[in-house]
């Protein structure tokens, strides 16, 4: 497969998610972009802190994960997820 092919195997397999996290109060962004970034797919991520709520956007890779997934990483950290 050539850079064009790759390239366009990756957008096409790229999707994005945004779901809200709670206790953002106690934990910085950055320690969630930590863990998002473990799950296997992940590339991208983006969150707007508002009190104690965060949201998150991010972008995966769909065949390497989904959405709950990833969702569940932020729970399983300890984190409440919307």
């Amino acid at each position: 497969m050539d850079a064009k092919q790759e390239a366009k195997a990756t957008i096409e397999t790229s999707k994005t998610g945004t779901f809200t996290v709670l206790g953002m109060d106690c934990c910085p962004p950055s320690v969630v972009e930590s863990v998002l970034e473990q799950v296997d797919g992940v590339s991208k991520t983006a969150i707007k802190v508002s009190g104690s709520k965060g949201e998150v956007t991010v972008s995966f890779d769909d065949k390497k994960t989904d959405l709950q997934a990833i969702k569940t990483a932020v729970s399983d950290f300890g984190l409440g997820v919307e």
